[in-house]
């Protein structure tokens, strides 16, 4: 089943030119459309801009970093699956990110093919999210309000 047109967006941001080509050109070419913010001062006007149902950031960028743009957008989206890209030596940062909320992690240097899969991933999570979502809303929704209350008592 293929998800609209509208939900297979995503936002990708790194301050390195040649991985966000890279994942870009992989993307598109399985039918995503990706809008690309070449640091975390770009990305945060552009996701409330454009609401994609995926992020993807780069955790070590100048000004604001990834784990920033992890917690603004999640403030902004509780439901959003944040995927952070890093390089090897900061797995601090990785389980840092994964315990405020980011989805999962890539590495550096990383399989094009993987990243495909966490994505599908992602986006499957997304989906199945906000079908859920309405009927859980629907079922913490009060049955009775206080106009319908009836009641006796001696005063």
């Amino acid at each position: 089943m293929q998800l609209p047109e509208v939900e297979k967006k995503l936002l990708l941001v790194d301050d390195e030119a040649d991985i966000r080509e890279v994942l870009t050109l992989a993307l598109t070419d399985i039918g995503y459309g990706v809008h690309i913010a070449n640091s975390g001062t770009t990305a945060l006007p552009l996701f409330l801009e454009k609401r994609p149902p995926i992020v993807i950031t780069d955790i070590k960028m100048p000004r604001i970093s990834g784990q920033e743009v992890l917690r603004q957008a999640l403030a902004a989206d509780p439901d959003l699956p944040v995927i952070m890209i890093t390089a090897h030596s900061s797995t601090e940062s990785v389980m840092d990110s994964m315990r405020e909320g980011a989805y999962d992690y890539i590495t550096k240097p990383f399989n094009v093919e993987e990243v495909k899969e966490i994505i599908r991933k992602a986006f499957e999570k997304r989906k199945r999210l906000k079908k859920e979502k309405p009927a859980k809303e629907e079922s913490q929704a009060p049955r009775y309000d206080i106009t319908s209350m009836v009641g006796k008592s001696e005063k």
